[in-house]
């Protein structure tokens, strides 16, 4: 019957690595790089939308008329269809 220490012992050919995989290191770079774009694009949403209330606040750009729009040519309803049948 085999004993837990004699199931974990490596056998004798098998190497221990010395150092990490040098390829670790650029995996922490890359999550750097995502965690300051993800930094970059929240700070940029948060200043698009100060932006955004200031100016509304400031009654944005150059004067706005109250209310709808007019019609650009004002043209009478048209007639309506003869009744069929």
């Amino acid at each position: 019957m085999m004993t837990d220490h004699a199931r974990t012992v490596m056998p004798p050919s098998s190497q221990l690595r010395a150092a990490p995989d040098p390829g670790y290191r650029y995996m922490g770079l890359a999550g750097e790089v995502v965690l300051w774009l993800l930094l970059i694009g929240v700070a940029a949403a948060a200043a698009y939308l100060l932006l955004e209330v200031v100016l509304a606040l400031a009654g944005g750009l150059g004067p706005h008329p109250v209310g709808p729009l007019p019609h650009p040519t004002p043209a009478p309803n048209p007639a309506p269809a003869p009744p069929t049948g």
